[in-house]
Formats: C-alpha cells, structure tokens, sequence
C-alpha cells in the first residue's frame, strides 16, 4: 500500500535520531513513550516543523516544497502547547485555519466540537481544555490529508476524551492518516496502531495489544501486567539507559 505520509531521515540533534516512518490513509496511530522520550521530537521532525530530513511527501508531494496554504491542505499539525495571549475570538481563532474565508468551514467545525456558546468569546479567556478544542478545529479546518497531533486529549473530561477519540476515529475512517501522542496507555485500544518512542527513536511498531503485552512496552514505562492492573516492574526488566 502506497503510504500517505512518507518520511525518510528525519532527526532534530540529541532529540531525535534518523527515523523513517509511514502513515496510510485511515490509519489511526497512537504515538507513545515515557517523558522525554521522543513523541514531541517524532511529530516535529516528521512535519518538517524541526530539524532536517531526507525526505517528506504526502500523496507523493514534496512537503517542504509546497506553499503554506497548500501545506495546511497536506498535512495539520497541533503542538501540546494549549497557550493562548492574544484576546482573538472562538470563530475568528477557527477562521486562521482557511487560506479563503469560508463561513460554513467554520460553523461547521464549532458545532461538530460544541463551541457554539463559546464562538464569540476571547480564546485567552477559556479554559484549558476549550482552548484545545479551539486549536484542534483550527487545524482540522483545511481538511488536511495527514494529521499529526500532540497531546490532544490531554485536559479534556472523559466525554470530551470519548467524544474527540470518536470524531478523530471518523476522520481517518474518511481516509484520513492520523497521528495522536498520548500518555493514556489504556485509551491504545481505541487504535490501530501503536509507536512506541523512546531514546529519540521508534523503539517499537505494533498493535496496540501486542504493543501492551510487550516486552519493550514494559522496559520502556518501567511497568507490568498486574492482576490489579499495572505495577512497577522489578528492576531486572528495566532498560538502564535509553
């Protein structure tokens, strides 16, 4: 199957090593790891936004080559950071993401994420978690071809966690690739795939069942299977370094 995104090479220095990697459309890929382990760096990297790479191509188009309004339409990334300082409303936040204003694009994106009561209000003056459902339809607004996302369901309440696993579920089923890093190893299953980052690099590639009865899933979190749940693992299983 030819790949959506196609990334050959890519490194930032003492952050991420050369790494290839490859999405295929529908494709939703749980990126995960320990702090500090690379998700961040990979996502970077692999959007041309950091360091260097020998190649990336979406639908076999040269990334880096392309206009800012044509890369939006490839590939939309959204960084963990969930800061906001300028006193710009909901729907004009919604609106950046369009290259031409297009008035349906956005109501239809604060409705499917419920900003409706929210469209007229500063975004600087909304909580954490609005504010990521802010960022998110700003980029989803260009109907990029690939979507790497960091940390999206990070400060969400359980319904928007479900709600946003299911809305991103149907974006790649719409033939969408689509990259998520969390730290929520339980929501995995929600996946179909699962990279494992640690060291600066994919340590691991796998389902996300097989990814959790792992061995390297377990070296890399330090954790275990437990009756109970999950439990530290004894320090014979553990990596001593990276």
């Amino acid at each position: 199957m030819t790949p959506v995104l196609d990334v050959r090479g890519a490194s930032i220095p003492a952050r991420l090593r050369s790494t290839a990697l490859r999405l295929d459309a529908g494709e939703l890929v749980a990126v995960i790891g320990p702090n500090g382990g690379g998700k961040t760096s990979l996502l970077r990297g692999c959007s041309g936004i950091d360091g260097s790479a020998e190649s990336i191509t979406v639908a076999g188009e040269d990334l880096r080559a392309a206009s800012p309004a044509r890369r939006s339409h490839l590939l939309g990334y959204l960084p963990a950071s969930r800061d906001a300082v300028w006193p710009i409303s909901v729907r004009d936040v919604v609106a950046l993401g369009l290259a031409v204003p297009d008035a349906r694009r956005v109501d239809a994106l604060i409705s499917s994420l419920e900003l409706e009561s929210l469209a007229g209000r500063a975004v600087d003056r909304l909580s954490t978690g609005e504010r990521a459902r802010v960022l998110l339809a700003r980029v989803l607004a260009p109907n990029p071809m690939v979507l790497l996302l960091d940390e999206p369901l990070s400060n969400l309440d359980p319904y928007w966690v479900l709600r946003l696993l299911g809305l991103l579920r149907g974006i790649a089923d719409g033939g969408v690739a689509v990259a998520v890093a969390l730290h929520d190893i339980e929501r995995m299953t929600a996946f179909d795939r699962a990279l494992l980052v640690d060291g600066g690099e994919i340590r691991a590639d796998l389902s996300p069942s097989a990814m959790l009865a792992g061995r390297e899933f377990a070296r890399a979190f330090r954790i275990e299977r437990a009756a109970a749940g999950w439990r530290l693992s004894s320090p014979a299983g553990r990596r001593s370094s990276p």
